[in-house]
């Protein structure tokens, strides 16, 4: 099976004009000193998630993704943080789940950042898509703190570049975010640019490799939501108790005597309930 690595993402600012590519002499667009792989050659090999370009004028990509299921992890803060992320990912498709299935590996790995207020990281999610052979009857993970996680339609900015090494260095994923973020404000496109995604493709002994820095497009406001406690003056609800995401405005957690549901009011890549399992399967 084809094994997917995702680099060290960005943990600090990434909205500096920071240019490292050379000029493109027919557009003026920066181009990454590394040429990518070309993502139609890995996408016929392994399976990936389903786009359509958007007619949109800039140095960027903009897609149209299709609704989706990934299988999704917090990323630990702490050295081996990524590693224990990804291995809790790749058991579950390995059969660390209820039907003990393996599930073919799929492309990109997603990395997404929520950052706090002063530029910095708060919670990092990794995820890894789910076919589509396994997305109406999905085996549910084994491991609490592994989660299914059910995307609708939404767009994303993205830009990609190649590296060589086993990974794309941090300093190099740094400039790349902020070529992108450059190149989005010269384009008055508005984006989420408190949820930065970095998209990994390769395993790292591929002599090319693609590895693409993104951002969600910004979310329409959603509307007030009823008030919870006037809801449940009707029908019995679910106890839980509630905080929020320290430095994530509008993200809170719900610690319910079973499981956890994240949800946030801003963000259309966390928009939806991601369901983490403690004591048994659960349904969100």
């Amino acid at each position: 099976m084809r094994c997917l690595i995702l680099a060290i993402v960005l943990t600090t600012a990434f909205g500096d004009n920071v240019f490292g590519g050379k000029g493109d002499p027919d557009n003026g667009c920066p181009v990454p000193e590394i040429k990518p792989a070309d993502l139609s050659t890995i996408c016929a090999e392994i399976e990936c998630a389903k786009f359509t370009k958007l007619d949109i004028d800039g140095c960027f990509e903009a897609r149209k993704y299709s609704p989706a299921k990934w299988v999704s992890t917090e990323v630990p803060d702490s050295f081996m943080g990524f590693r224990k992320a990804f291995k809790s990912l790749f058991n579950y498709i390995e059969g660390a789940n209820d039907q003990k299935e393996k599930i073919p590996m799929t492309a990109p790995v997603s990395n997404m950042l929520v950052m706090g207020s002063d530029e910095q990281v708060k919670v990092q999610y990794m995820s890894f898509l789910i076919g589509e052979a396994h997305r109406s009857s999905t085996p549910k993970p084994t491991n609490k703190d592994v989660m299914l996680v059910e995307e609708g339609e939404y767009t994303l900015y993205a830009r990609a570049f190649g590296y060589t090494g086993f990974m794309a260095s941090k300093s190099l994923i740094k400039q790349e975010f902020g070529i992108l973020a450059n190149e989005l404000k010269k384009a008055g496109v508005e984006v989420e640019w408190s949820y930065p995604i970095t998209m990994g493709y390769n395993s790292p002994w591929d002599s090319e490799k693609r590895f693409e820095v993104a951002f969600a497009a910004k979310a329409a406001p959603s509307p007030k939501p009823k008030d919870l406690d006037e809801i449940c003056k009707d029908i019995e609800c679910a106890k839980a108790d509630i905080h929020d995401v320290k430095g994530a405005p509008n993200v809170q957690r719900k610690d319910y005597y079973e499981y956890v549901v994240v949800k946030s009011t801003t963000s259309k890549l966390l928009t939806g309930s991601i369901t983490r399992n403690y004591a048994g399967p659960t349904s969100s």
